[in-house]
């Protein structure tokens, strides 16, 4: 986060996912353990995504949400370019 406010404060203001990838490599018992203890120590609050791009597990998830976000963003411009 530090790096991302020095490159470009704006850009670090904008919403951010968490993607945390190579989900497989970790027994599936215990991956919920780790994934929680990177969002308690990143004191994350914001969207979440556990993914293995090897296995493409979790990838149709993120591409299906990113896919809604950018929708809603073109909507959003829209409307406001029409009250404006």
């Amino acid at each position: 986060m530090h790096e991302l406010e020095k490159y470009n404060p704006d850009l670090a203001r904008r919403e951010r996912w968490l993607v945390l990838n190579k989900i497989d490599m970790l027994p599936q018992e215990e991956q919920a353990q780790y994934c929680q203890a990177i969002l308690d120590q990143l004191e994350w609050s914001g969207p979440v995504f556990t993914i293995s791009a090897l296995t493409s597990q979790g990838c149709r998830e993120v591409c299906n949400q990113i896919m809604q976000y950018l929708e809603q963003l073109s909507k959003s411009s829209v409307a406001e370019a029409i009250t404006n």
